[in-house]
């Protein structure tokens, strides 16, 4: 569905991005997981289509991607949803710009818990609403991919797992597409059916690892799993070997 080929990305005479190869099947959920700054965002920005290789290749369905696209939809740390706007009706606007019937919008907000709270303003949401009324205008653009830097970052730790599990949960009934940009390891073992480990920039990817272990909306019915703290152990040795490398390279 998603081919990447040798993709790389330079900004200001800097390299960020070299030669990632990745492929993504259909329905598949990744976590992008490395250092912060070491380029992943500039990766889904990539495969968005707000920004172009320097070199190589990026391709969906066939087609190269060069320009934006609804079938592929960034949800940010930030909701960015419009002020102005109530809940419903930051979802009519996706839906009227996709030309669907705008009465169907209610749903899309009780996929999110949220159909108590159409007509309150941004404002008077909490953080964690928020992020799930800008999920769900998301979703309602009906695209392929979900592209998601950092969304639940700025959440306190117990909300930030139950929407995680809860979105996770409804994106993989609808059968969509996910790549989660993160630096944390727990979010990114709880989320991701396979996480890609990033190095140190020039960024590329070094190891992808096969999440074998079976996901619920909850991460304490994860961590009962042994492999979890497997998984765990051996990124944390990955990043350590990482820092330890970057720091005989300053020497």
């Amino acid at each position: 569905m998603l081919s990447l080929k040798n993709v790389s990305f330079s900004y200001d005479q800097k390299v960020i991005l070299k030669n990632i190869n990745l492929e993504i099947k259909s329905g598949e959920i990744i976590s992008l997981l490395g250092p912060s700054g070491s380029g992943k965002s500039t990766l889904l920005n990539l495969i968005s289509g707000l920004a172009t290789p320097s070199s190589g290749e990026i391709f969906h369905n066939d087609i190269q991607v060069l320009a934006p696209s609804h079938s592929r939809v960034i949800i940010f740390q930030d909701h960015q949803l419009f002020p102005w706007k109530t809940a419903i009706e930051n979802i009519e606007f996706a839906l009227k710009a996709q030309n669907k019937i705008t009465n169907t919008a209610i749903n899309f907000l009780a996929m999110v818990k949220m159909q108590d709270f159409a007509h309150l303003y941004p404002h008077q949401l909490s953080g964690g609403m928020k992020q799930r009324v800008g999920i769900a205008r998301a979703i309602a653009a009906d695209p392929d991919i979900l592209l998601l830097d950092e969304p639940f970052a700025s959440l306190d730790p117990f909300i930030r797992h139950e929407i995680a599990g809860e979105i996770m949960s409804l994106v993989k009934e609808l059968k969509k597409t996910v790549i989660l940009v993160t630096h944390n390891i727990e979010e990114a073992l709880f989320v991701g059916e396979k996480v890609c480990l990033f190095s140190t920039r020039p960024a590329t990817i070094l190891e992808e690892m096969k999440i074998e272990i079976k996901k619920t909306k909850h991460l304490i019915d994860i961590k009962k799993d042994p492999r979890y703290f497997e998984y765990e152990s051996y990124i944390y040795k990955y990043f350590s070997s990482l820092k330890d490398l970057k720091r005989e390279e300053s020497l």
